[in-house]
């Protein structure tokens, strides 16, 4: 019996033992540490409402852009005058035709080769682009696809900290590079024609588009296109791309080439002494295609030129840049 309880004893002497050693060894183990997924949810992600950036969260980018004090771009109204058109009011406050863009897509015009005397349209006081924030896009996004700096598109549009960029918010991309596809875009949206440019090296019109007394018959017609004074032989060039779909004698246009555009334009070159081009050829804009001349009905060498839209006659000085 002493046997048993002498066994029995150390037997809990051997278990107290254990338990203190456990406990001291919980006691050193140091707590789990947060992942950083814990620690991005303990302060509130993108969909927390209650997520605020402090000054301390706040990216440098931002702060160099209020730091380095970019400009912040500038809008002025302009009214349209008498005898305006988009370009002529690019070249005056952009300096350049590049500027034409800056003032399609600043003011999102349904029509912008028919302004209207009196309408007013929003003028930037720098180049660049507007551009309408996507859903997930950010400020970084914005700069490489444009290859502009972040800290001055920050700037420009006074953004101080990433929250601003907003889907659907409209953000200034100053001396932004669009390519070419970005520009036709621009061009459709604004329902912009093609630009066609002065088929003679010359610009003096010696005839306008409309009503005038012909200068053979002394009645008064419609006159269907523009004449451009140029000595006989000067070179006729191509508007715009296209192909040739005549090119040969007419009638009073007497030599005549006739090249077919894109959104249903064509272009018609008369009175030519000599053609360069054949049927079916296609050429570029800027093209040599004829040499002037007096042939057909005329009563000197000159330039006939007329534009028509889906068939129907426009006035080429609107067009022409």
């Amino acid at each position: 019996m002493a046997y048993r309880r002498e066994l029995l004893m150390w037997i809990a002497v051997v278990c107290a033992l254990g338990f203190v050693l456990l406990a001291a060894l919980q006691g050193s183990i140091p707590p789990v540490p947060q992942t950083a997924e814990d620690d991005f949810e303990s302060i509130g992600g993108p969909g927390d409402l209650d997520f605020e950036l402090d000054s301390d969260d706040i990216p440098d980018v931002y702060k160099q852009a209020a730091d380095a004090k970019y400009a912040p771009v500038q809008f002025i109204e302009y009214e349209v005058q008498k005898n305006d058109n988009l370009w002529k009011i690019a070249k005056q406050f952009g300096g350049n035709a590049d500027f034409w863009y800056t003032l399609l897509s600043v003011n999102k015009l349904k029509n912008a080769n028919a302004l209207r005397v009196g309408q007013k349209i929003r003028i930037p006081d720098q180049p660049g682009i507007l551009h309408t924030v996507k859903q997930g896009e950010t400020l970084e996004d914005i700069a490489l696809q444009y290859d502009v700096a972040m800290q001055r598109i920050a700037g420009a549009n006074e953004i101080h900290n990433p929250s601003q960029i907003i889907a659907g918010a409209d953000i200034f991309v100053p001396d932004a590079r669009i390519t070419l596809k970005h520009q036709r875009r621009l061009e459709q949206e604004s329902n912009v024609p093609l630009q066609f440019i002065w088929p003679a090296r010359t610009r003096r019109i010696t005839s306008r588009f409309g009503y005038r007394k012909h200068p053979i018959t002394r009645r008064r017609t419609f006159h269907k296109g523009m004449d451009i004074g140029c000595g006989s032989g000067a070179p006729i060039y191509a508007a715009a791309d296209g192909v040739v779909t005549f090119s040969g004698r007419m009638g009073g246009y007497g030599k005549l080439v006739v090249i077919r555009h894109a959104r249903g334009f064509e272009t018609r070159y008369a009175h030519n002494s000599r053609l360069k081009v054949r049927k079916g050829q296609r050429v570029k804009q800027g093209q040599r295609i004829a040499n002037s001349g007096s042939t057909g009905r005329t009563n000197g060498p000159h330039l006939h030129f007329e534009l028509l839209k889906n068939k129907k006659v426009q006035n080429p000085a609107k067009f022409l840049r």
